[in-house]
């Protein structure tokens, strides 16, 4: 996780954008407050959330919104783990707009388009 994090804060300093590199890396810690209180509470209730505003006040005080991109999160729940990305437009897929996801197999944060 960390490598990557790194080769894609270096590709975007060395293109300019560091600004943006400190926003994915304070949505990536954002993140990772919800991962941590999505996994409290699947030890506690043997499954994960349908929304993450159930983890509130339990498990994690507030839904921190990530500083990248839109200010919501995409959370859906998947057969064996969850799905946790923030996309930077509406129009994500379009060869212009990015989106930044956790995947949850791997347990570390991508990018893409």
């Amino acid at each position: 996780m960390k490598h990557t994090l790194t080769v894609l804060l270096m590709i975007l300093m060395l293109s300019g954008c560091s600004r943006t590199a400190e926003q994915l890396q304070q949505t990536e810690l954002r993140g990772n407050a919800i991962i941590q209180a999505l996994e409290e509470y699947k030890k506690s209730k043997s499954q994960y959330p349908d929304d993450l505003k159930e983890l509130v006040p339990e498990y994690i005080n507030e839904i921190p919104l990530p500083v990248w991109g839109l200010d919501e999160w995409i959370y859906e729940v998947e057969k064996e783990g969850f799905h946790l990305e923030v996309h930077e437009s509406k129009r994500t897929g379009d060869g212009n707009s990015h989106w930044h996801r956790y995947d949850y197999k791997n347990k570390r944060w991508v990018g893409g388009d």
